[in-house]
């Protein structure tokens, strides 16, 4: 007990040793700041408002980060990978289709330790379209037989959420990277499969035969930077489809590029 009432003792002594190291900047005169002395503890946030006030300085408390509105623009551009062992849409090819995307959104930045940190609410909207192509040959007389063709339309709304980091930053401009969820609101205002024969005869004609989800929640990664009140980003999907099925497998690849302002 007498080594636990010691180092007490001796702690106080230690804590109180900045009051003494301050007096010295405080004329005697004042003896508001001297009270005030008396009862500030070892805190930064206790300190610096008294340090500023002996250096006659105003107290400026920092502020918060307010939200900021931007608005953004750009292509996206879709492709559908089709797997269908022996079936009609086996062997398609296509290369990716570019269409418009839109939104606009609200970015909370952090404060202070969490200043990389931002979180962005956005609304889009996008086009998007894909069409593939098989074409069949008669083995013995090399002519074609038939030509295949699966097409698909989509307009999708999509509220997000998006989560960013920046791991490069100056008062001017920043990078960063980042998560994004939507959730895509979509209508399919084609899905169409078409198989012409040599003679240019139509054999098979189907529509709307695939179900797809209206309601569908992909998963991206989105890397971009700003400078000022400009910005570019692209974002890249990495999970997540809108069929209904397992076979024939559908998998969309979506990326986008886009110009952003914000206010």
């Amino acid at each position: 007990a007498l080594v636990e009432n010691k180092f007490k003792k001796q702690f106080r002594v230690e804590e109180n040793k900045f009051r003494d190291q301050l007096m010295r900047f405080v004329y005697k005169s004042n003896e508001k700041l001297e009270k005030e002395l008396e009862s500030i503890r070892y805190k930064e946030r206790e300190l610096t408002p008294f340090v500023q006030k002996v250096n006659g300085l105003e107290i400026v408390k920092p502020k918060n980060n307010p939200p900021k509105w931007f608005v953004a623009g750009g292509i996206t551009g879709f492709n559908l990978k089709i797997v269908h062992d022996n079936g009609f849409l086996d062997g398609l090819t296509s290369s990716p289709k570019f269409g418009p995307v839109f939104g606009l959104g609200l970015e909370f930045a952090g404060n202070r330790n969490l200043k990389d940190l931002a979180v962005r609410i956005e609304g889009a909207f996008s086009s998007l379209q894909y069409e593939g192509k098989a074409t069949k040959y008669d083995w013995l007389s090399g002519s074609i037989s038939s030509t295949s063709t699966y097409s698909v339309k989509m307009k999708n709304i999509t509220p997000s959420i998006i989560f960013l980091y920046s791991f490069l930053r100056t008062p001017s401009y920043r990078i960063y990277v980042g998560g994004k969820f939507d959730f895509n609101i979509s209508k399919y205002s084609l899905q169409q499969y078409k198989q012409i024969d040599g003679n240019g005869n139509v054999v098979t004609e189907l529509r709307d035969f695939l179900p797809f989800e209206k309601w569908w929640i992909p998963l991206s990664i989105q890397a971009g930077g700003i400078l000022n009140k400009f910005e570019l980003s692209s974002i890249f999907k990495v999970t997540g489809g809108f069929a209904k099925f397992s076979s024939p497998t559908v998998n969309p690849t979506i990326f986008t590029f886009k110009v952003g302002y914000f206010f």
